[in-house]
């Protein structure tokens, strides 16, 4: 195709003859001839040119070497002297002349040499580039195949370029060796000796440029062979022919060969470079636009190096492996049963929380006895994976599956291209091409035959050949390079269709040319949980059938894994940002859960964020070594994946983070206002709820930064580091909510007390009122009716939400404040009691009981809460102030009775406490009798309640009702 020499430009003739300024004819006449060459004192004017044929001028030229001599340094030119020459003559008259035309006629020789060789350089530079641009233009041309098959765009079979491969490494071999053809050209040619240092930039000049050419030839070829082999595998293999094969073989070869003979050569002149910049940019600051030293060494060729063997293998296996996942791709989306549950109406959301054990593991605490065991009943099995929600997944065992014939066609294309590959070439004998790659790059040795195999019963050359490569052929390590690579190839193949697999799932539309894509699915990412869990089951079910070849088992099973995670990632966006924006304009009104409870909007979002991400790391914490120790896993162990695992438990952090921050906010700002419902919906239910599922997570993320988990490699000890730092982080957010519930009911406690004393302070009659001699009242005071719908009503209209044990607890807390601070506030102001007002005040207890009583709706709570000692202590002192001495009216002494013993039974006592009890159960029937003496054994300061009676003072009296007297420390 480039043909170095110039038999195009110029004739036969003309390439013989030489041009001589000054001569126009031959004189065949000797004295004609000197007198031609007379001095010019002989006035001798010659004005025409002559031109003579190379071999006359050469031949002329030998003559006058014999009486001439050249001396250097200077060029000049001088006469023999006798011993030097068999012609001997002393003296002549034109010796000067035809010194002179000697001295011309070389240099017009030397001027031929230098123009033809100059000719030369340029006619090969020229040839250099025009490969160089062909080579451009092909791989533009793949580059636009391949663009269309992968848009889709290309209706026919592709065909590629690379078919004539071997021919274009042989030109490349051949472009390559200019430079040593113009080395060698240097060292025959003896006109050229003389003027090298003339020729030395004009040879610098064309080093460059060769070396530039070379460097973008080698750079395209490179490219060409990487984009023709990814066109190759998208081509018709039923077309295959072995010649084709032969083809790209023998030219992988010859490219291989050639750039590792150049791999020396080019990396020996960077020295070169690097010097000339530096010199460049201390004379010249410009030059920094010299692309050059900007990208030095300005060699695109330098990264490139041979191709070996097993990188075509995964060229080729990477997209054979796109047919594998569209195939595989339309088995789970295109089935009719998986297109019958698309059309069938909108399907229900997912829930994440029903996946309590996800079928893939088999739970040894279901109610199904085929669990109890590893070996359990199969359609069991298959039913509890297909089953998703309300929707059952379609099963796919009846039909045919489609990677069993394509791993058959696969596995024989790769022994049939291996078998050429070990038969033609060297490639795959790495200490034969070793060898060859010392060879220079001009002179690559290559087999005496350089043609294809022919016919198809003749695959390779025969042994008996006289032109067959003299190698050992045939020997028993080539069946054995043959079968590992073959194995090899398919192992790429299924490595790389896991992940062309997840692109059909991502990128649906990519296809070729019979429109293979013909799916209802779509893309995942727009696709719900539901639809995206049915696949992924379907894809489960299918591995547990053993519908699949052994080694695309695990490919399979890790897409399901990334769909998974994919669907619960997204659902983690949608809930956390759902739950975000809610915060600000949640009125913190009861939702109802699924189990019955209440909680804030937000916290039920923020406790469906943890779902996801639970349902995921369950997934992960089966590739645990531990997991399968027990048989119970039914699909293969994956290798576990430290960055996903990351990923989860830092959102698992920042869930806390955010809950932690809603529950303090919200009940700080509803504790200032007493909005108590809201306070106690987001601390004894929201907080709760989340903190449980905290703690969960830190157990989760303890097990993942534990040292069980192997981390060989360097980037999964780092990951085991940062995973370390934020499980730290999550413990301590985890005691942070673990610690605020305890927090905040103290607070609310001490909001109640504080509530309660300030109420008592401002509104709790004191003085005459509780000293008056009337008769005993039948109605409760005004002061405690308001102070139980004041501070009491809120908290029992707010735990009506809530569960039993939190009803309680809070009402217990509430009820204590609100009857210390009461008790509190009588001792502090020191309000003196006569009987009639304890008696009121035992009215005004009572009346509490009572409408506890009536607005406490469950009945084991309002039992509880009306045991509580609290009201023991009240009825006790209350007792304790009715107990004051009897003065007959007008006399200054006690009566008799009266004077040890305040258990008296006087008539005067047994009528107050007939009139006491009967209005007693007119208020509330149910209550028990107030004068049972025995809570006053609950008061636990009697001393000081004594001295608040108006009659008898501090003094100590004996109680019958107490085994011992009562002191008051």
């Amino acid at each position: 195709m480039y043909e170095d020499s110039l038999s195009e430009t110029l004739s036969a003739s003309e390439l013989s003859r030489v041009h001589v300024p000054g001569m126009d004819q031959d004189y065949d006449d000797t004295a004609e001839f000197y007198r031609y060459y007379l001095p010019p004192s002989y006035n001798t004017q010659v004005s025409a040119d002559c031109v003579f044929d190379v071999p006359d001028a050469e031949e002329t030229l030998k003559l006058f070497r014999k009486p001439f001599k050249i001396v250097n340094p200077g060029n000049h030119i001088t006469k023999r002297t006798p011993e030097y020459s068999s012609i001997s003559f002393m003296h002549c008259r034109h010796l000067q002349g035809l010194g002179k035309q000697y001295m011309n006629l070389r240099s017009v020789m030397e001027e031929r040499a230098r123009l033809e060789f100059l000719r030369d350089c340029l006619f090969r530079i020229k040839s250099v580039t025009t490969f160089v641009h062909d080579l451009e233009n092909l791989v533009q041309a793949e580059y636009r195949t391949y663009y269309a098959i992968m848009h889709n765009c290309l209706m026919d079979n592709p065909s590629s370029k690379i078919y004539c491969l071997n021919a274009l490494c042989e030109d490349l071999r051949t472009h390559v060796g200019h430079w040593n053809n113009i080395k060698q050209c240097l060292h025959n040619n003896r006109w050229l000796q003389p003027i090298l240092g003339r020729l030395y930039l004009d040879l610098e000049y064309v080093r460059r440029v060769l070396s530039q050419l070379y460097s973008d030839a080698i750079y395209w070829m490179e490219k060409l062979i990487v984009i023709g082999l990814q066109v190759f595998a998208h081509g018709s293999m039923a077309t295959l022919t072995q010649e084709i094969v032969w083809n790209i073989a023998r030219g992988l070869e010859d490219f291989n060969n050639v750039a590792n003979g150049l791999f020396k050569s080019r990396y020996m002149s960077i020295s070169y470079f690097i010097l000339e910049h530096l010199q460049s940019e201390m004379t010249n600051l410009t030059c920094k636009s010299d692309p050059r030293v900007t990208n030095h060494p300005g060699h695109v060729s330098f990264s490139v190096k041979s191709i070996p063997f097993s990188k075509i293998l995964n060229i080729i296996a990477v997209e054979r492996a796109k047919y594998a996942a569209i195939e595989t791709h339309r088995f789970f989306t295109a089935n009719e049963d998986f297109v019958r549950i698309l059309y069938s109406g909108k399907l229900p959301n997912y829930v994440w929380n029903d996946e309590v054990q996800y079928p893939g593991h088999i739970s040894h605490h279901l109610d199904t006895s085929d669990y109890h065991t590893a070996s359990g009943s199969m359609t069991s099995i298959s039913g509890a994976i297909l089953k998703v929600g309300s929707v059952r997944a379609p099963d796919l065992t009846p039909y045919e599956p489609p990677l069993n014939e394509f791993a058959r066609h696969e596995n024989e294309f790769a022994e049939n291209f291996l078998l050429i590959v070990c038969n033609s070439t060297n490639l795959l004998r790495k200490g034969e091409s070793s060898s060859k790659s010392k060879h220079k790059s001009g002179k690559s040795p290559r087999s005496p035959s350089s043609k294809p195999p022919k016919g198809q019963d003749t695959p390779v050359l025969s042994r008996a050949d006289s032109k067959r490569k003299t190698v050992s052929w045939g020997d028993s390590a080539d069946t054995s390079i043959r079968s590992q690579l073959t194995n090899r190839y398919m192992d790429v193949l299924w490595r790389f269709f896991g992940s062309a697999l997840e692109q059909c799932f991502y990128e649906p539309l990519w296809g070729c040319r019979s429109n293979q894509m013909v799916g209802e699915l779509g893309s995942v990412v727009l696709s719900g949980a539901t639809v995206v869990t049915v696949v992924r089951n379907m894809m489960e079910h299918v591995c547990l059938k053993d519908m699949f070849p052994t080694n695309a088992v695990p490919p399979i099973l890790g897409v399901a894994r990334k769909l998974h995670a994919q669907t619960a990632l997204q659902s983690w966006d949608i809930l956390m940002c759902e739950a975000l924006s809610c915060q600000m304009s949640d009125k913190c009104y009861p939702c109802l859960l699924a189990s019955g409870d209440h909680s804030t909007k937000t916290g039920m979002l923020l406790r469906d964020t943890y779902q996801p991400l639970f349902s995921l790391l369950q997934e992960n914490l089966k590739d645990l070594p531990e997991s399968a120790k027990d048989g119970s896993l039914l699909l293969p162990r994956q290798d576990l994946d430290l960055s996903q695992v990351t990923g989860i438990i830092c959102r698992l952090l920042a869930n806390g983070q955010v809950a932690h921050s809603w529950c303090v906010h919200k009940s700080h700002g509803f504790l200032s206002s007493w909005a108590v419902g809201s306070f106690l919906l987001v601390t004894q239910t929201d907080l709760k709820i989340l903190a449980d599922e905290m703690k969960k997570a830190l157990h989760n993320a303890q097990l993942f930064s534990s040292k069980n988990v192997s981390k060989t490699k360097l980037c999964e000890q780092q990951m085991g580091i940062y995973l370390s730092e934020v499980t730290r982080l999550m413990s301590e957010v985890n005691n942070q909510l673990q610690s605020l519930s305890g927090a905040a009911i103290k607070v609310f406690s001490d909001n109640c007390s504080k509530l309660s004393m300030d109420y008592f302070s401002s509104e709790m009659p004191q003085g005459k009122v509780w000293r008056k001699k009337a008769d005993l009242p039948a109605e409760h005071s005004l002061y405690i009716e308001h102070a139980l719908e004041t501070i009491l009503e809120p908290v029992i209209d707010g735990v009506s939400k809530l569960k039993k044990a939190a009803q309680l607890g809070v009402v217990s807390q509430a009820i204590n404040a609100f009857c210390e601070a009461w008790k509190n506030n009588i001792l502090k102001h020191k309000i003196k009691f006569s009987y009639v007002g304890a008696y009121q005040l035992g009215v005004d207890i009572g009346y509490m009981r009572a409408w506890l009583g009536e607005y406490v709706t469950d009945p084991e709570v309002r039992q509880a809460v009306l045991d509580l000692q609290v009201f023991k202590y009240l009825s006790g002192a209350v007792m304790i102030l009715k107990k004051q001495p009897f003065r007959r009216g007008g006399s200054k002494f006690r009566e008799p009775c009266s004077m040890e013993d305040l258990s008296c039974n006087g008539h005067a006592d047994l009528e107050n406490i007939k009139v006491e009890r009967n209005i007693s159960r007119s208020v509330d029937t149910d209550l028990p009798p107030p004068m049972d003496e025995s809570d006053i054994e609950y008061v636990n300061n009697i001393n000081e309640w004594l001295s608040l009676r108006v009659q008898g003072g501090s003094r100590a009296w004996k109680l019958s009702c107490l085994n011992a007297p009562q002191t008051n420390d």
